[in-house]
């Protein structure tokens, strides 16, 4: 071997310490790799609920709109899981009506509107149907 090819070889064997963007991308993946690390126990550890609805009036919103009134009504997944086609028959006053939500997740909250022939003081609801991933 040359003296040219040992100099080589000893220069591509030389160690550069890290730049300031390689300390920047360690600690960015060592953070993202802790929470997702994190995220993964907590879920383990917390108690799933089983799907629960409540429906609820929202007294300050309804408005009379023609010869009707316009009822706002918040449906609220009070389980810890998403419910797709959800099907409630949602009675305000005399007023019977099935309520259709695509998709409702977790501790979420929608907001549907009714029309009633006259204004209501109260709501409720009754499951119809609902499917879970």
């Amino acid at each position: 071997m040359s003296d040219q090819d040992k100099d080589d070889d000893q220069q591509s064997t030389e160690k550069h310490p890290p730049t300031v963007l390689g300390w920047i991308v360690r600690v960015f993946s060592l953070a993202m790799l802790a929470l997702l690390v994190g995220i993964i126990v907590w879920k383990m550890t917390t108690e799933t609920q089983e799907i629960a609805f409540e429906s609820e009036l929202v007294t300050e919103e309804v408005r009379q709109q023609g010869d009707g009134w316009l009822v706002p009504i918040d449906v609220t997944n009070k389980g810890s899981r998403t419910a797709h086609l959800l099907r409630l028959k949602v009675t305000a006053g005399e007023t019977k009506e099935i309520v259709e939500i695509p998709m409702i997740g977790a501790s979420e909250t929608v907001r549907y509107v009714i029309r009633t022939d006259a204004p209501v003081d109260a709501v409720s609801h009754e499951i119809v149907s609902y499917e879970t991933p």
